[in-house]
Parts: structure tokens; sequence; C-alpha cells
């Protein structure tokens, strides 16, 4: 199923949608004169993405020639998770404009449809006009991946917090239990937020990396777009479908560079 978007206004808004048939589909419409073109399987359980996403067009012609590459299913496993969780130090966090939290210390675990992240931190500064004693934290995210539903093509995949109590977050025994009670409420939404948000800039350009990697490419060709079909969390890996998009004749051109030896 095709579909023409209207990018015009604040937020997208579907202007019509059209079946695909014998590889070719239309719109009666008028196209907006800022606009996105999206082309999705219908009917497929597994398949949850988009097959191909254009992102923002401006004045869209009357024809356009859409090429779509299907790839095989890729694969991250734990070990691209270690590499982000050691490399991921991000500057102190304000909870309040007197109090900020250290994040010292990450790791990240491979789940059954979820990735567990956890982190080790100090809380420091002021509360309540008193200063605060050195405090260490802990605190644990579990998140899910899911192909975006954006049609800007911002984004390849979104993470969400996953399970009823995704984030769980623990004070040391150094503070009495009214304080805990107090300021564990203001430490689990930022860290919440934090790890949401580092592992959606994180993935968004490991699945590109990955897939030119399975080409052999140093990078894809200029004009060429990354979707996914699907994306699955397994104690073993992320494993997800890549699918490389172009407007005109881009990919049914590309000659591939000779891969020197090793």
């Amino acid at each position: 199923m095709a579909s023409l978007w209207d990018l015009t206004g604040n937020s997208p808004v579907q202007s019509e949608a059209s079946p695909v048939q014998g590889a070719a589909f239309g719109f009666h419409g008028p196209v907006p004169a800022r606009a996105a073109i999206t082309v999705a399987t219908t009917g497929i359980q597994q398949i949850t993405g988009v097959d191909f996403n254009s992102g923002p067009l401006n004045n869209v012609p009357g024809s356009l020639r859409i090429e779509v590459v299907i790839g095989p299913v890729l694969r991250m496993t734990q070990q691209h998770l270690n590499s982000w969780a050691a490399a991921f130090r991000p500057p102190p966090q304000p909870l309040t404009p007197t109090l900020s939290a250290t994040v010292d210390a990450v790791t990240a675990s491979l789940g059954q449809d979820s990735v567990t992240v956890g982190i080790n931190g100090l809380l420091s500064g002021q509360f309540a006009n008193v200063p605060l004693p050195q405090t260490s934290y802990s605190a644990s995210v579990s998140v899910g991946l899911f192909p975006s539903t954006s049609v800007d093509g911002s984004a390849i995949v979104q993470v969400a917090l996953a399970g009823a109590s995704p984030v769980q977050v623990q004070l040391s025994e150094s503070l009495l239990g009214a304080l805990v009670n107090t300021l564990a409420p203001l430490v689990t939404p930022i860290v919440g937020q934090l790890v949401r948000g580092a592992l959606t800039d994180w993935v968004n350009r490991a699945i590109p990396a990955v897939t030119t990697q399975m080409l052999i490419l140093l990078q894809l060709p200029p004009g060429v777009g990354v979707t996914i079909r699907s994306i699955a969390i397994t104690p073993d890996a992320i494993a997800f479908q890549p699918l490389l998009g172009a407007i005109g004749t881009t990919l049914s051109t590309f000659h591939a560079p000779a891969v020197p030896p090793p």
C-alpha cells in the first residue's frame, strides 16, 4: 500500500492511499507542496515497518520512479551493545536547578523482546536548601525497539520503555527513608528519558552502518535511504530486515567499487 502524506502542517497528515498493482500506484492529487510517500507491505503479521520512505519532498513531479532493494535479515549482537555501553558517558544530568546526577558506569544486555540498560552514578548538590551527602544510585531501564512510524524520514527505529515498571531506581542507604522517597521520583523519569534518547540515537546510526558493512561499502550511495520491515530482540541478537530505497535509478545503475584484497 502506498500512502501520500501532507507535511505542510505541524504534523503529517495522510492525504491518500493507493494499492500497489503491477509494481505501480497512483494518487488522484493534488499533491501537497511539501509531501512524503511511503510504501508498506500489508497483510503479513511479521512486517510492521515500511518498505520505502521518501522523506520530505518539495514540488513533487507528476511521475516518480521508486526503487527498493529488500535485504536479508541482519543481526546486531551483544558485542554491539557492549561497545555502545562502554562509550556512553553523558554529562551530569540536572534533576533540579541545584541537584544533578552523574552517569559513571553503564551496562546493556539483550533479553527477550527488550534491552535492559543498567546505570550507576552519584547524586550531588543541594535538595530543599540542604547540602546532599554523596549519594550513589543505580538504575535499570528496559526498552523495546520498533520500526519507526515517522513519515519524515527522521528515524528508522523508535525506542519505547518496555514493561509495567520499565525504570527501577535504587538510592544508597546513606539517605533517610523519607528523603529516598522524595528523590527517587525525580531520578526515575530523567534516567528513562536519558536511556531512551541515547539508544534511539545509537540504533538509528547502527542499523545503516551494519547494512552498509553487509554490502561491503564504505557508505551508501547518495540519495539512498534505509528502512526496516521488522525488528526483534532475543537474548542472542537484535535481528532486523533492512531495505534500501531511492527515487530515480540510483540503485539500478549503481556499480559497487572494487573491494581491495585483505
